[in-house]
């Protein structure tokens, strides 16, 4: 089986050029191109496109329409330091197929770019994704062509709940980072609050019903965050970025998405074996 092919297109800060040494290691032919604009259509055509996110302008600006136009129909996947729900939608309505938050697994990173490659092959088809509703638009604003982003193509856990705060679906990264096995596990042990999984604040305080993102964004209409630690059923600790997006409709709510980000290991990197955050030196 041919080598997967991957074009590196980078932003001046040079953050995805030293992805290159794990990527080769696990058999990817790899080609680097900085700054993007500099990128070329010209043999050997890539499988996929790895891109920075500090391109200049962002998902909006002449360097990501450069890297579109100029392979059309080749899976692009944005690379971020930055683990937003709203910049990934940014993203998708531009066209990206993936976001990829840092740090990650270089085995995870292969499965992601492995599924975004099968999407245009039929022989391997791709489960029909739950469609997510982005948001309502504000008073007086046009409403998007596109107003869908597939659950399973979220670079993060989602968990989308209904008006009374039970799960309706999960996409796989959520069922993971729960330690759930499937929706049905994870509808057996959730509840708005996630009182089964001991959630903590970052005092490392037990979290009240009352103070968790799902409840608070049901009782207060608009989105809540929090970052907290959640045990899971294996008894190992998480800590997860969580937020909790209001749908609305006719001014009520009509469901929550729940969207989990992995942060234990940025935590883990800010508070070494002494207890001392990393920055932290003599006075």
């Amino acid at each position: 089986m041919a080598a997967v092919r991957l074009l590196v297109c980078d932003a001046p800060s040079l953050r995805l050029e030293e992805l290159l040494p794990g990527l080769r290691e696990i058999g990817y032919e790899c080609a680097y191109v900085q700054p993007a604009g500099a990128a070329r259509a010209e043999p050997p055509w890539p499988d996929a496109l790895l891109v920075s996110a500090e391109l200049d302008g962002g998902a909006h600006g002449g360097d990501f329409r450069h890297l579109r136009d100029l392979f059309p129909g080749i899976p692009l996947l944005v690379v971020t330091p930055v683990r937003s729900f709203s910049l990934a939608l940014d993203f998708f309505r531009a066209g990206a197929a993936d976001l990829l938050a840092l740090p990650i697994a270089a085995e995870e990173m292969a499965e992601r770019i492995r599924i975004v490659c099968a999407r245009l092959r039929p022989e391997e088809p791709i489960e029909v994704p739950v469609e997510v509703p982005i948001e309502s638009p504000a008073a007086g604003r046009e409403t998007p062509a596109e107003p869908f982003v597939p659950l399973a193509a979220l670079p993060c856990g989602a968990v989308l709940l209904d008006e009374e705060g039970r799960v309706r679906h999960a996409n796989a990264i959520a069922l993971s980072l729960l330690g759930q096995p499937d929706l049905d596990s994870l509808r057996e042990s959730l509840d708005t609050s996630f009182s089964r999984f001991e959630p903590q604040d970052e005092g490392g305080r037990s979290l009240p019903a009352s103070a968790w993102p799902a409840r608070r964004a049901l009782r207060d209409k608009v989105l809540r965050s929090a970052t907290v630690s959640l045990r899971r059923p294996d008894r190992t600790r998480v800590w997860l970025h969580v937020e909790a997006r209001p749908q609305m409709e006719a001014g009520r709510v009509r469901g929550l998405t729940l969207t989990l980000c992995n942060v234990t290991a940025a935590r883990a990197a800010l508070r070494p074996s002494n207890g001392k955050p990393a920055s932290a030196g003599k006075r």
